[in-house]
C-alpha cells in the first residue's frame, strides 16, 4: 500500500510490441539542442540526426528514430567530434 511521499518504480507495457534500435551512451553527442551519432561511410564518417529515447541498463540510450538496427555507428563520438573540432 502506497502513502504520501512513497515512490515506485513501475514497468508499463503496450499492447503492441515495438522495436527500438540501442546504442552505447557514448555514441550520442548533443550538438545545437540535437541528439546526433556518427557512421561509417566509405572510408569517412557522416554525422546523423537521432532521436533517443529511454536510458536503457548498461549504458545503453534508446534510439527512436534515424537508425536501423544492426547499422554501425562510432561507440565514442565526442572523441570523434573534438578531432573534427581541431582540424
Amino acid at each position: 500500500m502506497m502513502r504520501p511521499g512513497m515512490f515506485a518504480t513501475a514497468t508499463l507495457f503496450g499492447k503492441e510490441k515495438k522495436t527500438y534500435t540501442s546504442v552505447p551512451a557514448s555514441a550520442i553527442v548533443h550538438l545545437h539542442d540535437r541528439d546526433w551519432v556518427y557512421i561509417p561511410v566509405q572510408g569517412k564518417f557522416k554525422r546523423i540526426m537521432v532521436a533517443s529515447g529511454e536510458q536503457l541498463p548498461n549504458n545503453m540510450q534508446e534510439i527512436v528514430s534515424g537508425l536501423q538496427p544492426g547499422q554501425q555507428v562510432v561507440t565514442n563520438a565526442i572523441n570523434l567530434q573534438n578531432a573534427i573540432d581541431n582540424e
